[in-house]
């Protein structure tokens, strides 16, 4: 091989890595947008849980802030989740940002995320004549979701003034792999939950990156990786169907954290279910666990709870019987609500982009 084609299969080797970061950043991207458009109820616990406020869901208004920014030569950025609660006449703006691992650039990205939010919606407010103007920032927060001991309680950015001038910018974190299910549902998380899976994403990825390792040898690790993703899985299942059978979680909420949890397994599978008994395993595991034992339960909710129950019934049983009515029934129903932009529509029910603009169209003329 000629230096000159060695350069261009290591720039091959390259770009196919970046593709990969993208499609992973837009497939986590993706999940967060269900995990944090759920009820109004569930997600105002959430805020209360990570923000530890004491919101009450029946009180408060609430509302998604945007989060893409247009600054000095048209370059965009883009944050994760801005989510505005209004209890009687005071609005406050909460920011998360979603990251699988590190990154020693996170405390100046939230710095600009947070600077240009509060430009956009506060305009430098002045409180009176001839007083100094004034930004506010939205509480904002980072979660981690793999473990890594370097990550501390605070990402901090000291910004040095003219004149001597100093701050300290402070945004707390979330180090998610330190919580168990059963914490997440004591301190009502609930939207969190399917996140669980990827406390075995780090182990698979570090088997499947050793080049130390034979490939019987990353056989039987992987299989037991994938093992304890079974074990994950059913416990993450427990302390869903328990909520969901308390009433905690409505069947809308327990259907979208339930296609969460079974696109993260997907991707797992997809990424490093190279071996085929494993990957069969699993995938048996996934349907004998929620297909027969969930839908019994949204059927008897669905029954109790009503017309939007039963449409998210519809929807399922459609999508699993293949059934094209439901999903159109359920694109109407969420349109209809105004739950759900048209891309996260296409998202939970698998219509074409196309075919839900049209549904659009004809729900709001």
């Amino acid at each position: 091989m000629t230096e000159q084609e060695g350069t261009k299969q290591t720039r091959k080797q390259e770009t196919r890595q970046g593709k990969e970061k993208d499609r992973e950043r837009i497939k986590l991207d993706q999940i967060m947008r269900v995990l944090f458009h759920l009820s109004k109820k569930t997600m105002v616990r959430l805020v209360n849980g990570l923000f530890q406020e004491q919101f009450d869901p029946r009180r408060v208004k609430l509302h998604y802030g945007n989060g893409r920014f247009v600054g000095d030569g048209l370059r965009s950025v883009e944050g994760d989740i801005f989510i505005v609660i209004k209890q009687e006449e005071e609005e406050r703006e909460f920011h998360v940002e979603f990251q699988t691992l590190g990154d020693e650039a996170m405390s100046v990205r939230m710095f600009e995320y947070g600077f240009r939010r509060a430009l956009e919606t506060r305009q430098m407010e002045r409180r009176g004549r001839g007083s100094p103007r004034e930004l506010f920032f939205p509480r904002q927060l980072v979660i981690y979701l793999e473990e890594n001991e370097a990550i501390g309680e605070t990402e901090e950015l000291i910004l040095h003034l003219p004149d001597d001038q100093q701050l300290v910018y402070r945004v707390p974190t979330f180090r998610y792999w330190t919580y168990t299910a059963r914490r997440l549902a004591a301190e009502k998380l609930y939207a969190l939950l399917p996140l669980q899976a990827f406390k075995i994403r780090k182990k698979m990825q570090s088997v499947d990156a050793n080049k130390q390792m034979t490939v019987a040898e990353k056989s039987r690790e992987m299989t037991r990786q994938f093992e304890r993703l079974i074990e994950v899985i059913r416990d993450t299942l427990d302390h869903l169907d328990e909520l969901h059978g308390q009433g905690e979680l409505n069947t809308g909420d327990f259907d979208r954290l339930l296609r969460v949890l079974h696109s993260i397994t997907e991707y797992l599978y997809s990424r490093y279910g190279n071996f085929e008994p494993i990957e069969k395993e699993v995938r048996h595991m996934l349907k004998s666990l929620i297909d027969p034992k969930m839908m019994a339960k949204m059927r008897k909710e669905g029954r109790e709870q009503g017309r939007l129950e039963g449409k998210i019934e519809g929807k399922i049983e459609g999508k699993i019987e293949g059934k094209i009515e439901g999903k159109i029934e359920v694109a109407e129903m969420l349109l209809q609500k105004g739950m759900l932009s048209i891309s996260d529509i296409v998202q939970v029910t698998g219509l074409t982009t196309e075919e839900v603009a049209r549904l659009s169209n004809k729900v709001n003329p």
